[in-house]
């Protein structure tokens, strides 16, 4: 079946498009989802990062999955991509990673919506997603969890 990423098509038909190259686990359509990631939309750029960095765990774009983070104009795409540098990190990065997410949930001039989600990321980093309320983060949990990662780290365990 033929799947149209162009980037032209209407920001619901490229949603679909996804949708199906997510269920057909179309990975020769990386290059294509890839461009998606600087699309004018939103919803768009948000779909083809889920995609990329949570569902196929593509490392090599974890780099861009940071930069979407720090400055994607929309809330929503900096969030998925909290948990999108979750989703790429490997063990051996797993602290520097905790510590890059972490500063993230302590700027208060991050929106709160991003800095829930860089919480949430660190509850994957530690083994235990989990999706968290903002009244839940608070500095003892985010060094709890920072402690969680270390240890696991340590240990070895996946």
């Amino acid at each position: 079946m033929r799947i149209d990423l162009s980037p032209w098509n209407e920001p619901a038909a490229l949603v679909d498009a996804i949708y199906t190259a997510r269920r057909e686990d179309r990975r020769d359509l990386l290059p294509q989802l890839e461009a998606l990631l600087e699309h004018e939309e939103p919803i768009v750029r948000e779909e083809a990062l889920a995609l990329i960095a949570t569902k196929w765990g593509v490392p090599i774009l974890k780099e861009k999955v940071r930069d979407m983070l720090e400055h994607d104009a929309d809330v929503g795409v900096r969030s998925r991509a909290a948990i999108g540098v979750a989703a790429l990190s490997q063990r051996a990065e797993w602290l520097t990673d905790a510590d890059y997410l972490a500063c993230t949930v302590r700027d208060s001039t991050v929106p709160l919506d991003v800095r829930r989600a860089c919480f949430e990321a660190l509850t994957r980093l530690a083994g235990r997603p989990r999706l968290v309320e903002l009244d839940d983060i608070d500095e003892a949990g985010i060094s709890r969890l920072l402690g969680q990662i270390r240890a696991r780290q340590e240990e070895g365990k996946p």
